[in-house]
């Protein structure tokens, strides 16, 4: 028992020294308060500095030293491009970071104080004008991206904020996240989240295009405003069949309030040969026909 317990404060102490060693090294000049979230990439801090409060994303340590170079000068040119992207909806990078002394990649970005879009699906907290104004505001943020050279590559629910005081909705993690998988993770050449993936991003990197994140922005719209999603599998395997393979049901069909033109721009972006895909412009332009 003692042994035991002995183990177990051993334990608490480790990850409290852990905890006190990230919150020495998140960003030169930021004090941390609190973590807001992490995933397989690194984690993501709230810090403030000169009274004003950011978000911070450190990456997990780059370990293949051997590519560092590489990496960090793949990391500062898109990373660079991003942080000039300038929309009310997409969230600005303040400064960013690949200290040799530490190996791990970090970006300042605003704080957005509010939910990741995942929260509103399948509940009633936002009508379905919202949710529609929320989805031209996420394909014109998107139309900036893509004009300023930067595939997002990882359009979910999760990577759009919607602020709180506002209701704006704030595209998030663009990019960055993919380039570096990419030096990360060498199981599969698969970058982004299966579920929101075009088809053609199952087959080779080479393909992904700009009409690959119109097809995510597809499924994520779907699954907004009707709560499921348009492709469905229990494996990878079987989300990639359906994917490829499988046509949706009509939103309309779900939910009979939907309007036309609304349906009609998420069957244009579900297509699945991307050439055939709606462009931003087309997009909003039959958004735009529908009554506020």
């Amino acid at each position: 028992m003692r042994n035991a317990l002995k183990a177990r404060r051993e334990n608490i102490m480790t990850e409290l020294e852990k905890t006190t060693e990230v919150k020495k090294h998140i960003a030169p000049g930021y004090k941390y308060i609190s973590e807001l979230g992490s995933g397989n990439m690194g984690e993501v801090f709230l810090c403030e500095r000169d009274g004003n409060k950011f978000a911070i994303k450190k990456f997990r340590k780059f370990e293949r030293t051997s590519d560092r170079e590489s990496v960090a000068s793949k990391f500062l040119k898109v990373t660079n491009k991003a942080a000039l992207i300038i929309h009310p909806n997409v969230v600005k990078i303040i400064e960013y970071g690949f200290p040799i002394s530490t190996e791990t990649p970090y970006i300042v970005m605003e704080y957005v104080e509010g939910h990741p879009l995942s929260h509103y699906i399948g509940s009633n907290e936002l009508s379905l004008q919202k949710k529609i104004d929320l989805i031209k505001q996420t394909t014109d943020a998107l139309d900036c991206i893509h004009d300023c050279g930067i595939l997002h590559r990882d359009m979910k629910p999760a990577n759009i904020l919607v602020e709180n005081k506002t209701g704006e909705a704030k595209i998030t993690d663009f990019g960055i996240s993919s380039l570096l998988e990419q030096n990360y993770t060498t199981t599969d050449n698969l970058r982004g989240s299966p579920a929101y993936m075009a088809p053609e991003c199952f087959e080779s990197v080479d393909k992904i295009c700009r009409a690959s994140d119109i097809f995510s922005l597809g499924v994520l719209s779907y699954e907004l405003l009707t709560g499921i999603r348009p492709f469905y599998g229990e494996t990878l395997a079987e989300i990639m069949n359906s994917i490829k393979n499988d046509i949706p049901v009509a939103p309309r069909k779900i939910i009979s309030d939907i309007p036309e033109n609304v349906q009609k721009a998420i069957e244009g972006m579900l297509r699945k040969k991307p050439e055939e895909r709606l462009t931003p412009q087309q997009i909003l332009s039959e958004l735009k026909c529908v009554a506020k």
